[in-house]
C-alpha cells in the first residue's frame, strides 16, 4: 500500500512541475519523442503480388543458407533459382531489391531506437504511466514513464524512444 502511495506522490510531484528555475517546460506528446526521418523507399512498391511471392521464396532460401542451415532441399534451391531467373527476365533485379530491403529494415530499426537529442536534460511534461524500477525502502528512486498501461510487460516492449527514464 505504501508503494502505491509513493508512486502516486511521485506522479503528483511530476504533475506539479519542476522547480529547476527559469527554463520553460515543454508540453510533449509521445510522437514528439520519435526523431523525424525520411521514409525509406519501399523496394517492393512496384512489384506485383506474384513477384513479391517469388522474391520472398528466394530470400527465404538465401537466408537459410546464410544462417548455415542445411534444411534447404535441392527442390527448394531449384525453385529459388527458377524464380530468380523469371524475375530477372521480367526486369526485376533480385540482388538489388534484397539489398535495398536490408537497407530499409536497418533504417527503420535505427529510427525506432534513436532519440531526439535536443530533449535530453530539458524539463518536459508528457502524459503517461509510471513503472517503478528501484526503491529505497518505501521510496521510489527510479522509474520509467511509458505511453500505455502495461507497456513493458507485453512482448515486444516499446521502442527505446517511447520510454522515459526518470
Amino acid at each position: 500500500m505504501q508503494r502505491l502511495i509513493s508512486i502516486i506522490l511521485v506522479a503528483a510531484a511530476l504533475a506539479a512541475g519542476s522547480s529547476r528555475g527559469t527554463e520553460q517546460t515543454l508540453e510533449l506528446q509521445w510522437a514528439d519523442l520519435i526523431p523525424r526521418a525520411e521514409t525509406p523507399e519501399d523496394p517492393f512498391a512496384k512489384l506485383t503480388s506474384s513477384q513479391i511471392k517469388m522474391i520472398s521464396e528466394v530470400a527465404f532460401v538465401r537466408l537459410r543458407q546464410q544462417m548455415g542451415l542445411d534444411d534447404v532441399t535441392a527442390e527448394k534451391q531449384q525453385q529459388a533459382d527458377e524464380f530468380t531467373a523469371q524475375l530477372e527476365a521480367q526486369g526485376v533485379a533480385v540482388d538489388d531489391i534484397l539489398a535495398r530491403r536490408a537497407e530499409m529494415v536497418a533504417k527503420q530499426r535505427a529510427q525506432a531506437e534513436s532519440v531526439v537529442d535536443q530533449l535530453d536534460g530539458r524539463d518536459v511534461r508528457i502524459p503517461g504511466f509510471l513503472l517503478p524500477l528501484n526503491y529505497e525502502g518505501e521510496k521510489v528512486t527510479e522509474f520509467l514513464l511509458v505511453p500505455v498501461v502495461g507497456a513493458c510487460i507485453h512482448v515486444p516492449p516499446p521502442p527505446p524512444n517511447q520510454m522515459v527514464h526518470v
